[in-house]
């Protein structure tokens, strides 16, 4: 076997390795992770640098997924981020918004439904945004409620069912008036910013 820039392989203990990039001297390959990280560097022949026979020998060049293969690697994906305890999201069409699978569970556990409901990863949250430059001196904190509206208030709010509320002081709408205003992808009750 002879290693190629660009392939990937199957180690000695199955792992997938690759693409294969040149390395930094004659007949040595490093091996990128999806990160681009280095997990480590094979001769020309699949050989581990350095060792006469490791785990971490390419045996075979790694096979081209089928379309159906591909897409069962992404559900094996997305289930084991679930089992892993990250967040995953589903949507039961294009018209659909993205939930929790939290929302979908029967006995306690996601009701996985391929390929008739679509599942992801949930992506990282991102904070809401706005241009604190354009708003008057008077506002302090920014808020938004679970049905959406967005509100300035002088003095920092706390959180009561379904949305923001203060006992006191001035509070108005943001999303109606500003611009600048971005809404993220945060949940409401993680919306709460204080003018920097």
């Amino acid at each position: 076997m002879k290693i190629e820039a660009g392939k990937y392989y199957r180690t000695r203990d199955g792992r997938k390795v690759g693409p294969m990039e040149k390395g930094v001297s004659e007949g040595v390959k490093w091996v990128t992770g999806a990160d681009g990280s280095v997990r480590g560097w094979l001769t020309d022949n699949g050989r581990a640098f350095g060792s006469h026979g490791s785990e971490s020998d390419a045996v075979y060049e790694y096979p081209e997924l089928t379309p159906h293969q591909q897409r069962t690697a992404e559900m094996i994906k997305v289930m084991q981020a679930y089992v892993d305890g990250e967040k995953v999201e589903y949507k039961r069409s294009c018209r659909d918004e993205w939930k929790s699978v939290k929302d979908c569970y029967v006995q306690g556990v996601p009701n996985w439904n391929w390929p008739q409901v679509d599942y992801r990863i949930a992506p990282a949250a991102t904070p809401d945004e706005l241009d604190w430059n354009l708003v008057g001196a008077l506002w302090n904190y920014r808020a938004r409620d679970k049905n959406g509206y967005v509100y300035l208030y002088e003095y920092e709010p706390v959180q009561s069912g379904d949305h923001w509320k203060v006992g006191e002081g001035e509070f108005a709408r943001v999303d109606a008036i500003f611009t600048s205003y971005h809404r993220g992808t945060c949940d409401w009750k993680d919306s709460l910013m204080k003018r920097p």
